[in-house]
């Protein structure tokens, strides 16, 4: 062995050894799930988007319906592949059976009416096995932080997907809202956030306040027709706002793009009243709260937390 190959690789190790290979896919597999994170970010803030100015008090933009039930479809396909993606990357039994049962079954009851309750049932508990059941019980603050957070998105799935099929009484919608919300404003406390990351969150939240305070019907129109928002006060939604623009900023800055690709999402997609809204929720706290060491595992090399609330 040369020299120059000696100072390359001090161990001895060849370029071509199992554990370099094993190392490198685990790398290229979550190049890949990022890659799949994107675009459902760009396909949930399209479909936000459009539901936004399609409902807008004033001069709303005239969509037909042949091209929502289209873009709802779209999103419902590109988030579907996206967990189905994030199952076959993942390295821990649980995530890949969860997230394979909730992209598989996640986009039928846009197909179909009657696979709804399944769909809605498949969707719940596939999240609560790949989130909850990968993270296994909490023994530090940061795996308490990342467990509040997973916890909170899973219940907010199941409330606020019961509530709207009609299994749990509607009333409880306002605590679906309240949880997702919730959790999205504590992301920062698991992240690292530094100084930037602060000032853009509070930043974040002082245009929500102001903005609400100045328009609060506008605001309330797009909250409720572009993220489902319902039965809780501006100041939470602001928090939310806050938090999720900080972890945003947070991961940027770490060169964490998952983390930020995972808090954007979580943002855009809103309460998860809905499957295509639940199962966009759920890539996006698969990307946050799981992290890469879910899909790289043991041959993860870069700080193991990137992606981790």
């Amino acid at each position: 062995m040369s020299n120059e190959t000696q100072r390359a690789n001090p161990n001895g190790d060849s370029a071509f050894s199992p554990a370099r290979v094993a190392s490198a896919l685990a790398r290229e597999r979550y190049r890949i799930v990022r890659v799949a994170g994107g675009v459902a970010l760009a396909a949930v803030a399209l479909r936000t988007l459009l539901h936004v100015l399609h409902n807008v008090p004033f001069d709303p933009v005239t969509l037909g319906s042949a091209l929502r039930a289209g873009v709802t479809l779209g999103t419902s396909l590109v988030l579907s592949l996206a967990l189905l993606v994030c199952a076959l990357a993942a390295t821990a039994a649980s995530a890949r059976v969860g997230l394979l049962f909730a992209g598989v079954f996640g986009p039928m009851a846009v197909l179909s009416d009657a696979a709804t309750l399944p769909a809605v049932a498949a969707v719940t508990i596939g999240g609560g096995l790949a989130l909850l059941g990968t993270l296994g019980a909490p023994d530090s603050r940061n795996d308490w932080l990342r467990w509040v957070v997973a916890a909170g998105l899973v219940a907010a799935v199941g409330i606020s997907l019961g509530s709207s099929v009609g299994v749990v009484d509607g009333g409880v919608r306002a605590l679906g809202t309240a949880l997702t919300l919730g959790s999205l404003a504590v992301l920062p406390l698991g992240t690292a956030v530094d100084r930037t990351g602060a000032v853009a969150g509070g930043v974040g939240f002082a245009t929500v306040a102001i903005v609400s305070g100045a328009k609060p019907y506008v605001v309330g129109s797009a909250l409720v027709t572009g993220f489902a928002v319902v039965g809780v006060p501006h100041v939470l939604v602001a928090l939310a706002v806050a938090g999720a623009v900080g972890a945003a900023v947070a991961g940027v800055r770490r060169d964490a793009l998952s983390l930020s690709i995972g808090a954007c999402l979580l943002l855009l997609a809103g309460v998860p009243a809905t499957l295509p809204r639940a199962m966009a929720v759920l890539v996006g706290a698969t990307l946050v709260v799981l992290g890469r060491e879910a899909f790289e595992g043991a041959h993860s090399t870069g700080a193991t937390t990137e992606g981790s609330a």
